[in-house]
Order: structure tokens, then sequence, then C-alpha cells
């Protein structure tokens, strides 16, 4: 690409060159050329002007005639010389020397021209004058060199630049093709350096916009599936357990567990559908309000068996008949899960929820007996670095509904809480 580049530029530029330096060669040749003739007739009109052939007794010579490369010769009304460099007779060597047309020609190797000398109407002698053709080609040589060079500068000024160009031009776009690899390769967080070429730079972060717009994408659809695993698979265990002691031990009513596994399969359904919408992004729903209480009593019967099993207590402590809070029922559900799956996992000994109300907020404490969340380094509230996906799942969960999500590690037991603010 940077021959192309380099070749288009200097086509472009010598294309230029040669319509703008030829046509100003034959300006400046035919100045030249006329500047030659007007100087030559101008000097020979000085010394027509300034000689007198009146006076027979003292003829001019050639002490009065200008010095330089032009050469004078004075001739009397029949064309012989009277002094200075020139034929004998220009009457017999150059007989369109006295005639009154074009006075100014090339005889020889010489620019001649021939001017009368006046005294009145009468015509006393001519003036000739000649200067060397190669004196004035020389002239004009020099001239169209000096044209000539600057046309040579431009084009290598011209090269230079297109050079440069042309090397920016080519490692702007193997960047942003080694970019585009990158990206294609699944390296989402590839960004393209300014070039300083604006179209280039436009391309550049148009990749990185997409890189980072895909990442996000990827990066949430990597939550989700992380998220879902977590959130279904105590549940689908529980289910599974459920299933498996009714065939051990069946009911006399036998659609009693069929209506027991259409409610978690719904909740199974619900709980999908809540963090595909979180994982998109759609926050449209999160500012409703929910009754806290019966949240907190739904998912205490929901982990009850689970404890039971675990030969653990779970105990609920609400003393509020209807607390209502800013917040999403679903995705504070899943929160409460998360956080109570958390204390299931890595917890011990007896674990409690308790609800509080404020004057302007609802906080839901959890706390755990065991020593699950006092493993966690001291001063770190970051739930990422909690042991467990939970807490971190419950963090963001939290968040995404503009409550609150903290814990306490130097407490008598160690907490965590999520505090919900009153509707106004």
């Amino acid at each position: 690409m940077r021959r192309r580049v380099l070749v288009a530029i200097m086509s472009v530029t010598t294309i230029v060159v040669l319509l703008f330096a030829v046509p100003l060669g034959f300006v400046v040749e035919r100045l030249l050329d006329e500047r030659a003739v007007f100087a030559l007739e101008h000097s020979a009109d000085l010394v027509a002007r300034n000689v007198d052939l009146t006076d027979k007794t003292d003829p001019p010579d050639t002490s009065e005639f200008p010095n330089g490369l032009t050469r004078f010769a004075l001739y009397d009304s029949r064309g012989a010389r009277i002094t200075g460099n020139g034929p004998e007779n220009i009457k017999n060597s150059d007989p369109g020397a006295m005639s009154t047309g074009d006075r100014t020609r090339e005889v020889g190797a010489n620019l001649v021209t021939t001017l009368p000398v006046m005294s009145g109407e009468t015509v006393m002698g001519f003036v000739r004058a000649q200067r060397s053709l190669a004196a004035i080609n020389a002239t004009t040589n020099r001239a169209l060199a000096l044209l000539v060079t600057g046309a040579t500068g431009v084009l290598v000024i011209g090269w230079v630049i297109a050079r440069r160009l042309a090397r920016t031009i080519a490692i702007s776009t193997q960047t942003l093709r080694d970019a585009a690899l990158r990206l294609g390769s699944g390296d989402f967080t590839t960004t393209a350096p300014a070039t300083g070429i604006v179209e280039l730079d436009e391309v550049g972060a148009a990749i990185t916009s997409t890189a980072s717009q895909l990442g996000e994408l990827v990066d949430r659809e990597q939550a989700f599936s992380a998220d879902v695993s977590h959130q279904l698979r105590t549940p689908i265990a529980g289910l599974r357990t459920a299933l498996e002691t009714e065939l051990a031990f069946p009911r006399d009513d036998h659609q009693t567990i069929v209506r027991e596994s259409l409610a978690d399969i719904e909740r199974f359904e619900q709980t999908v559908n809540g963090i595909l919408a979180f994982a998109r992004n759609e926050r449209s729903a999160h500012a409703t309000t929910v009754d806290v209480t019966q949240l907190v009593q739904s998912v205490h019967r929901r982990w009850l068996a689970i404890f039971d099993s675990a030969d653990r207590t779970l105990t609920l402590n609400c003393p509020i008949p209807s607390c209502i809070a800013v917040g999403n029922s679903l995705l504070l559900g899943q929160a409460l899960d998360a956080i109570v799956d958390n204390a299931v996992k890595h917890g011990g000994g007896a674990t409690s929820i308790t609800v509080t109300a404020e004057a302007t907020n609802v906080t839901i404490h959890v706390t755990d007996s065991g020593s699950g969340l006092a493993n966690i380094q001291a001063g770190v509230q970051d739930c990422d670095n909690v042991n467990g996906l939970g807490l971190a799942l419950a963090r963001r969960l939290i968040r995404a509904q503009g409550a609150g999500l903290s814990v306490g590690l130097h407490e008598p037991k160690p907490t965590v809480r999520v505090i919900l603010a009153r509707p106004s």
C-alpha cells in the first residue's frame, strides 16, 4: 500500500509540475528573447540620438559608443562604414538593413538591428548594433536551468512529503488492521491509537467503540450464565430431592408434588427472566414498590427446608405486618436468595433474617453465626472478593434498584444489610 500511495502522489505532483513548468518555460524563453531585442534596439536608439553626422570634419569615433557585449558600427547614408565593428558596406552585405521594414533580425550567429541617424527629415546615416546569439541563448539557458532546478526541487519536496505521508497512512492502516484482527480474535480491550488522519481516526474510534460494546455484551452474557447457574443450582437440587422423596414415600394425593413442582418451575422461570432482564440492563421495572414483609416471609419459606436438611436453623424476625419500600420484588427476592445461599454454603450455625424500619428507609439484616463472612479480610467492602459468587450477585442486583448493601465484619455476628428507601 505504501508504494501505491507514493506512486499516486508522485504521479499527480509530476503532472502538475509539467503542466506549469513547460508552458512557463516557453513564456520565459519568449520574454527573454523579446527583452534581448528591446535592449538591442534601445542601445542602438541611444547611439543614433547622440551621434552627429552633420559635421564632416569631425566624424564620431568608437569612444562615443556604450561599453558592453553589444558591438556598434556607424554608416553613412550610402551604407559605407564610417567607424565601429561591422561589415564594410551594409548595402552589399545586408540589403535589408537600409529598408524601412523590420530592422531587427538574425544575421548569421548574431542578432542585428539597424536604425537611421536623422537630421530633421534627412537620413544622415545608420547605426548598426549586433549582439551574439550565443550570449543571448546563454542567458535564456540559465533562466531555463533555474526553472528546471525549481521544478526538480518541487518534485524532491513532493517525494519527501509523499514518502512520509505514505508511511503514515501505511502504518496507520496496519494499526487499524491489527486492531480489527485482535477484535476478531476476541480481545475486547482493543483500542485503536490516534493517527492524526481524521478519516482513519474515525475508523479507529468506531473499532474501539465496537470493541467496548462487544466486551460489555460478552461480560453481561457471562454474568448471566454465572448468575443463572448460581441461582438455580440449589433450587433444582431441592426440587430433585422433593421428587426423590415423593417417589420413596408417596403421599395419598399424587397431585400435591406436581403442584409443588410447577410452582418451583414457575419460580425458576421468573428467576431466569429477571436475571436476563438485568443482564440486558433493562431497568424500566426497577423503580417500583415492594412489600418487604411479604418478600422476606416468602424467602424464609423457600429456604427453611434446606436449612432443616442441613441441620441448621433459619429464623425470621419481622414484627411489622406490612412494610413498603422502593424496589423490584423479583430482583430483591433473587438478591436475598443469593445472600441466604451464601450463608448456607459458607456459614454455619443459626442464621436469621430481621427487618427494621425507620422514617426514611427499611433495612433487611441477614445474620450468620458461622465464619463464612468472618473469613473476609478486615476492611474489605467490595463484595466481589467475598467467599462465593452470592454476595457479588446480590450487590449488583441491589445497586441496580438504587438500594445499598453493606457487610459488617467486626460485629458479634457477621451481618449483611440490604438498605431500601421508603417511597416519598
